[in-house]
C-alpha cells in the first residue's frame, strides 16, 4: 500500500495558491502585450492624418491641420484637433479635447464630451506610436499615426 506524505497535499495547495496569486499580480500590472497605462501615457503628435471618402483623399496635416493628445497616467486626456474646411458648412473643426482614456490590451479608447469623431476611433498602441485606420459612418475612413514626443 502506497502512502502519500502528509505535507505533499499542503505543498500542492501552496503551489496552486502561489500560481493563482502570481497570475493576478501580472494581470494587474500589464497584459500579454506588455503594455500598461504608464508605458502608453504621454504627449502625442500626429505625423500622419488622412481622411478619405467617396469624394477623395485629404491629407489633414498638409492643409494645416493637427491632432495632439496628452494621455495622463490618471486616465485623463487633453489635446487639440484642427481640421481646416471640415465643418459641415465649410468652416474649420477647431476643438480643444478633454476627457478620459482607457487601455484594453493594446487598444486606447478615448471618451470626450466634444462633438468629434475621436471617441469612435480605436487607437492601437505600439512602441511610441498610436495608430488607427477606421471606417466611420458614411464611408469616411480615418487613418492617423500619432508619435510620442
Amino acid at each position: 500500500m502506497h502512502h502519500k506524505h502528509p505535507n505533499s497535499a499542503l505543498r500542492a495547495i501552496s503551489l496552486g495558491c502561489f500560481l493563482i496569486l502570481g497570475t493576478f499580480v501580472l494581470a494587474a500590472c500589464s497584459d500579454a502585450t506588455g503594455l500598461n497605462v504608464s508605458k502608453v501615457a504621454g504627449n502625442y503628435v500626429a505625423t500622419g492624418f488622412r481622411v478619405s471618402d467617396p469624394a477623395g483623399i485629404t491629407e489633414i496635416l498638409d492643409i494645416g491641420g493637427e491632432l495632439t493628445l496628452n494621455l495622463a497616467d490618471d486616465g485623463s486626456v487633453t489635446g487639440h484637433l484642427l481640421m481646416p474646411g471640415f465643418e459641415i458648412h465649410g468652416g474649420d473643426i477647431d476643438v480643444n479635447l478633454t476627457g478620459t482614456w482607457t487601455l484594453e490590451g493594446d487598444i486606447v479608447h478615448i471618451e470626450s464630451p466634444e462633438d468629434t469623431f475621436i471617441p469612435e476611433l480605436p487607437f492601437t498602441a505600439s512602441g511610441t506610436d498610436l495608430r488607427t485606420n477606421t471606417e466611420l459612418a458614411g464611408g469616411r475612413v480615418v487613418l492617423i499615426r500619432l508619435v510620442k514626443s
